[in-house]
């Protein structure tokens, strides 16, 4: 055995260089510690990053931040598994990397490099020159409302770029992008990922983010389906966590539930879609249709409406 050589795992004396210190840990710095790997110096400036923004000393989250994302980069596949998934698509990052991009000063454009790691995570104000994380829908500068930082258009090449390898057909293709960017377009929706759908279809999937909820569209592509229109069919679910953590709401409905006897069941509806004698044969909309719903202890369910500007659910109920 070499002089040089670390460790002999197996134990047959055979020379295979230096192990992976990182995993191992047989190395010692200057100071005699173990050498940090990519993981752990990852982890170092990320949670320092976390700290130091939660005390919003933004200058030091950032370049902490920073630091951690160009250890990040050099990271493989295996090293990026021993860390916590998608770090860069927090909300805490987000917030920041929009706080840092608003300055305008010389780390902006390293913020929104980082910003735009994550598809759809932020809005933008034209007007103003600002971005706010996607939850925000006006401007708090001009109180104008925020468009997203990628138009319809710039979505569909990436559609296009996604859906290419899995779809033969360029007449296809052509008619599914061109579907997306008229979803897109019909509400300020945004187009977050393909999956594989039912029957080798492929599903396009949309959210539209409300201050108090997201409503989610998944619209299913299907190759055997010989109907008139591009997506055999969608559908649409919600996604309350950020409504049902208010406190305002949960005040509103204890009042409920005191004031009647009545027990919280659930939330229902959010943003909707509406029928379209187009090609795509729907569109989404604007329109929010969202209740609150109660058990009314006999079987029967008490369904309230809900005002999410000022937080109040209205006096009357329909029942079913």
């Amino acid at each position: 055995m070499r002089e040089w050589q670390v460790g002999d795992p197996i134990g047959d004396g055979n020379d295979i260089g230096v192990p992976d210190t990182e995993y191992m840990g047989y190395l010692k710095d200057r100071n005699g510690g173990s050498k940090k790997g990519l993981t752990d110096e990852f982890r170092y400036y990320y949670g320092y990053s976390f700290d130091f923004s939660k005390l919003h000393h933004d200058d030091d989250a950032f370049m902490a931040l920073h630091n951690a994302f160009r250890i990040y980069i050099k990271m493989n596949r295996s090293q990026r598994s021993r860390i916590v998934e998608n770090p860069f698509s927090r909300n805490w990052v987000i917030e920041l990397c929009c706080r840092i991009v608003n300055r305008h000063d010389r780390n902006m454009k390293d913020a929104l490099l980082i910003i735009l790691l994550e598809p759809n995570s932020a809005k933008l104000c034209k007007d103003c020159d600002l971005i706010y994380p996607r939850e925000h829908e006006c401007c708090e500068k001009c109180g104008k409302p925020l468009g997203n930082l990628k138009t319809p258009e710039d979505r569909g090449k990436d559609i296009y770029s996604q859906i290419k390898p899995l779809i033969f057909d360029e007449n296809i293709i052509q008619k599914l992008v061109d579907a997306s960017v008229r979803l897109m377009k019909s509400n300020d929706c945004q187009f977050v990922k393909i999956q594989r759908g039912w029957d080798f279809g492929i599903d396009f999937v949309f959210e539209k983010d409300h201050r108090y909820f997201r409503t989610t569209y998944v619209c299913a592509y299907n190759p055997q389906y010989m109907g008139p229109r591009v997506f055999e069919e969608f559908e649409i679910t919600h996604n309350y966590d950020k409504l049902l953590a208010d406190s305002r709401f949960i005040r509103s409905v204890r009042n409920i539930e005191k004031n009647t006897g009545f027990t919280f069941r659930d939330c229902s509806g959010g943003y909707g879609a509406q029928l379209d004698c187009g090609s795509v044969g729907f569109t989404f909309n604007d329109k929010i249709d969202l209740k609150v719903n109660f058990d009314m202890g006999d079987g029967r369910i008490a369904v309230f409406k809900i005002d999410l500007e000022n937080m109040e659910l209205s006096k009357e109920h329909l029942v079913f």
